[in-house]
């Protein structure tokens, strides 16, 4: 693909020469930008070093007011930061403001290495990470899903890196009356590096660490004089993980200018290219064993050892007991055949931890002749479903170019009446190459296994059980996302009555334009050509046991971006006709062509009474949304399908905050919020899903104390989340959502009622979901002096389905949910003495066991989970009740160390800070099977080492 991005990257480097050429020799005179509010100011040593200045002549300093629209780091003391802009997109101080708002800031970014999205859940409570492969770009919010996040107020779907980051501002809860189309649960809004007017300054820095870990960045800002400035941005990043092919690349650059013609106007501009890479496939298999009654293993399990010493009794007792020999289960085969020879896998629990962790024979009753061809038998050691090897017979890789442009104006009619407008412009372009159906374990070679396992009577096909096999088949996808938005804000500050108060007007446009053609590798070329339907069989499988490796030839890129792949590695003649084939040619599975409008316009009143003792924020937005799209699906022959819907939204928001005294206050907040879809998000049928939105309630108490030294904050919350879109239902839950009765295309292999093969859906989204979060919160910060900063966070989260579609998930929790949460992060500066520009520091993250899913049991040996029981009599009615086991995964329990110098090799204002710093993560090398929404092992102990300079 040919990407017009390319074209931007000349365009940096034409600018970072035009500001060498527009350089002046001799200094400028620095500007002292001083806070809004004098009672914003903080005694902070970390402050007072940051504004220093660097005149000779103090006499010479500019001073000029800071926007309402900006906050900085200047009052940050230690991890704690006093104000935001996540309340109302203005400065103000976040123990006034009657809603839950955590700061990341630079002390915390630089400290922990908090390069990308997913470092959030180590420093923020309630925050976790999705640990799917696609985006990258998924967080949990109190239990909710978010799909993407905010950079300066803008929607992004972009790769990024914490480079050009100053800071993370996030709010949790519902919230659209800011943040626009947001999540329920929370979202996250990473604040830009600007261009400085103070001062020149040049940082340099350097990463290296395991797992073949390589970080470069550099930094320089440039006055050009007292109302220009350029600041240069760039980093290249390269990292593999313990995973077995799991491996980055990122490599970006960043140009921001800073103008201010007049002390009353000021232009930012910030224009940024990304050259990313990454191969992620599947964290972990998932055991697909008792396919056709093979096993009793409960189907979608975790693949690993692991899983074992995590299930509770009931759950073992029942794969244990599936089978106690041949001929004993009364059927095994959607055609209700009876006494099928299946052996019995599993005796005991340490058959299981055999089954996944080492080769084993599986046991035969002692009468059947090791001869007789109809014996099961399984050999040879493997070990693809260690921790380190995950689901890596995929591949998963996905090359990413694109910019992200912002520019936006802030303007003062009066100290006391502003406005700003910004506009941003979006271009992502992505080309994947992956296998379908990547994670998937099978017992047999043979496509499927076949629907009926081998009877005593020697007819049927033989229950093959020679290994753990993966049968994925090649796709690849070229997409594209733009996105252009706009926010217009004017901001009014006025005094009535010994009352203080602040109005907002708003204006929010987005437009986000996305495309998506998808090719699969067929063995069989569509009879019609090109563009026609085409049976799933076709397609060029390859069929891989997991003993034998990662077949990594014959696959890869061509110079000009183009797919090529040499066929079918394996070609095993006991292989059913499905395998062994090589690829005829690419053809056209899928194309989406989608354009998203929103249109709102929103109204706040900030306000405080009563000298300050209380604050109010109350609000309300007013969204217009369109979604229009085309999808094609060609291999089930939905081709023009039309999606034209509009989704109109009001969205309030009222709070109140009272401070009993200057050390306490109560608050309690109420806020609603909506995101639509995008256009791709389609449910089994081809149909767009709906609009998700949100209900959230907050309740807590705020405090600072020991004359601010103290801080934080406790809440209690509630959270309503409606048409809860899940893409993660099991085949057998859509089977019974979209039965073959009603809905037969959705079951083209079908050759009727009673053999329907399986449900092959348009797509996997299914809406009409109501979730319910609730919990507590605690963010506690103590800087009790300039050398010592310690934070501590802690949430309880409770979050289940509580009205599904026909009631089939009611009461459940919510895969992901883990019910505690703690992160503890501790520094200590050495100011004087031996170890004076040392420090020393750690982070804690604590998780209690994740649910992974609800799984079901197979009640009526028939080789299938039953979702609504099983229908013993065939009356239609269900006379036995569906049996269903919570996974509940691992805790995670993980300690990271750091201690590091900055300071001077020479004396002067103007002598280079140099920074070297070691880091070692998850200090005692506990790797365990977690989830997070995904089941995923944790990496082990790494090591990180960084050198810097800044002058």
């Amino acid at each position: 693909m040919n990407y017009p991005y390319k074209k931007y990257w000349l365009l940096s480097v034409a600018a970072m020469l035009s500001a060498s050429c527009l350089a002046v020799a001799q200094d400028e005179a620095p500007i002292i930008i001083l806070p809004t509010n004098d009672e914003d100011v903080v005694d902070s040593a970390e402050a007072t070093e940051a504004t220093a200045t660097t005149s000779e002549d103090a006499n010479d300093e500019v001073f000029m007011v800071m926007p309402d629209f900006v906050v900085t780091a200047e009052q940050d003391r230690g991890y704690y930061s006093a104000n935001s802009l996540a309340g109302t997109r203005t400065n103000a101080l976040i123990k006034n403001t009657p809603m839950t708002i955590s700061v990341v800031n630079q002390d915390l970014i630089q400290d922990l290495n908090l390069y990308g999205l997913d470092d959030l859940a180590n420093v923020v409570p309630s925050v976790e990470a999705e640990g799917e492969s696609f985006s990258n770009r998924l967080l949990r919010f109190r239990g909710l899903l978010t799909r993407f996040q905010l950079y300066e107020f803008m929607p992004r779907q972009l790769a990024q890196n914490g480079y050009n980051v100053e800071r993370v501002e996030i709010v949790r809860g519902a919230n659209s009356l800011i943040y626009g189309q947001a999540a329920p649960g929370g979202k996250a809004n990473f604040l830009a590096k600007r261009a400085d007017l103070s001062k020149n300054a040049t940082s340099i820095d350097a990463n290296i660490g395991s797992n073949n870990l390589f970080r470069s960045s550099f930094d320089t800002n440039y006055v050009i004089n007292d109302k220009l400035a350029i600041r240069v941005m760039g980093v290249h990043q390269e990292q593999e993980y313990d995973q077995e092919n799991k491996r980055q690349q990122f490599t970006g650059g960043t140009i921001a200018v800073t103008y201010r013609p007049t002390d009353k106007t000021q232009v930012q501009l910030h224009f940024e290219g990304v050259d990313a890479y990454r191969n992620s496939p599947p964290s972990i298999y998932q055991d697909k064993t008792s396919q056709y009654g093979y096993t009793g293993v409960l189907a979608d399990l975790p693949a690993s050892s692991e899983i074992v010493d995590l299930l509770d009794r009931s759950a073992l007792n029942y794969i244990i007991n599936y089978n106690d020999g041949f001929a004993t289960a009364p059927r095994s085969n959607n055609n209700g055949q009876n006494n099928n020879r299946i052996p019995d896998f599993f005796t005991s629990k340490s058959d299981l931890e055999d089954f996944y962790e080492r080769g084993i024979l599986i046991p035969n009753p002692e009468d059947v002749d090791p001869l007789d061809p109809y014996r099961v038998g399984y050999g040879g050691r493997h070990s693809g479903t260690d921790s380190d090897k995950g689901g890596t017979l995929s591949q998963n890789e996905r090359d990413t170019e694109g910019f992200f442009a912002l520019a936006d104006v802030t303007h003062s009619f009066t100290d006391d009446l502003q406005v700003k407008v910004a506009v941003s412009r979006e271009e992502q372009y992505n080309d994947v190459l992956n296998r379908g159906d990547p994670r998937n374990l099978y017992l047999t070679q043979r496509a499927n296994g076949g629907r009926a396992v081998q009877r005593k009577d020697g007819t049927g096909a033989r229950a093959y059980a020679d290994g753990f096999f993966v049968s994925p088949f090649w796709q690849k996808t070229e997409n594209s996302d733009i996105t252009t938005a706009l926010r217009g804000t004017v901001s009014w500050n006025f005094d009535y009555r010994d009352t203080k108060h602040q109005l907002l007007f708003g204006l929010d446009l987005d437009r986000r334009d996305s495309s998506d053609e998808q090719e699969s590798l067929l063995a069989v070329a569509p009879a019609g050509g090109n563009g026609f339907p085409f049976a799933g069989n076709t397609a060029a499988e390859d069929y891989f046991q997991i003993s034998n490796g990662y077949p990594a030839s014959g696959v890869g890129f061509d110079t000009n971006g183009d797919v090529t792949v040499g066929g079918n590695i394996t070609s095993d003649s006991q292989f059913t006709q499905r395998s062994g084939r090589n690829g005829l040619g690419w053809f056209e599975k899928q194309s989406r062509d989608a354009i998203v409008d929103g249109q709102a316009i929103w109204l706040a009143a900030q306000s405080k009474f009563f000298n300050g003792r209380l604050n109010t924020l109350a609000g309300i937005r007013f969204d217009k949304i369109n979604v229009k799209a085309e999808v094609n699906d060609y291999q089930s022959g939905l081709l023009n399908q039309e999606i034209d819907e509009d989704f109109n939204h009001v969205s309030p928001s009222f709070g109140g905050l009272f401070w009993i005294n200057e050390n306490l206050g109560f608050f309690a907040n109420y806020a609603k919020s909506i995101e639509s879809p995008n256009g791709w998000a389609l449910d089994p049928l081809g149909n767009s899903v709906p609009a998700e939105t949100g209900t959230g309630y907050e309740a807590g108490i705020k405090f600072e104390y020991l004359e601010g030294k103290l801080n934080g904050q406790l809440i209690v919350f509630h959270i309503t989340k409606e048409n809860e879109r899940k893409s993660t239902f099991s085949n057998q839950i859509l089977e019974v959502l979209y039965p073959f009765s009603a809905y037969p295309s959705l079951y083209p292999d079908a050759t009727g009622p009673d053999d329907t093969g399986g449900i092959d859906p348009l797509g996997r989204n299914v809406a009409g979901s109501t979730v319910v979060s609730k919990g507590v919160e605690l963010d506690l910060y103590y800087n009790p002096t300039p050398s010592l900063s310690i934070f501590l966070g802690y949430a309880y989260v409770e979050s289940e389905f509580k009205e599904t579609i026909n009631g089939i998930l009611d009461g459940q929790t919510l895969p992901g949910t883990a019910n505690h949460s703690a992160n503890l992060t501790v520094r200590y500066n050495f100011k004087d003495g031996l170890l004076k520009g040392w420090y020393v520091g750690a982070n804690e993250k604590y998780r209690s066991r994740g649910l992974y899913d609800t799984l079901y049991e197979d009640v009526d040996f028939d080789g299938r989970e039953d979702v609504l029981g099983a229908d013993t009599t065939n009356d239609g009615l269900y006379d036995v009740a569906p049996k269903e086991h919570e996974i509940w995964l691992d805790y995670q329990l993980e300690t990271a160390v750091f201690v590091g110098w900055r300071g001077k090799f020479a004396e002067g204002k103007k002598a280079p800070v140099w920074n070297i710093q070691f880091t070692v993560s998850n200090v005692f090398d506990d790797v365990r099977l977690i989830s997070t929404g995904q089941a995923r092992f944790t990496e082990g102990r790494t090591f990180n080492f960084k050198a810097g300079v800044k002058f």
